[in-house]
């Protein structure tokens, strides 16, 4: 795999990480987000989809169902 070059990149879509529930499934206005990428995405297949989120307390107090695959 290569990089990507200045001029291969016309477009990127930044997708902004949203609150997790309590149980630990996406939120409402997460799952909005995704959904909107989903559509511009489907629209032009050129544009970049760039996936923002966090990890720690602060973030998913829930306890990871698949934490080994959770791993980079």
């Amino acid at each position: 795999m290569r990089a990507a070059t200045n001029s291969e990149i016309k477009t990127a879509l930044i997708v902004l990480g949203g609150p997790n529930n309590n149980d630990g499934s996406l939120s409402v206005i997460a799952k909005s987000r995704c959904q909107r990428a989903y559509q511009i995405y489907q629209a032009n297949h050129s544009v970049k989809v760039l996936c923002t989120g966090g990890f720690g307390a602060h973030f998913n107090t829930t306890n990871p169902l698949c934490q080994d695959s959770c791993r980079l």
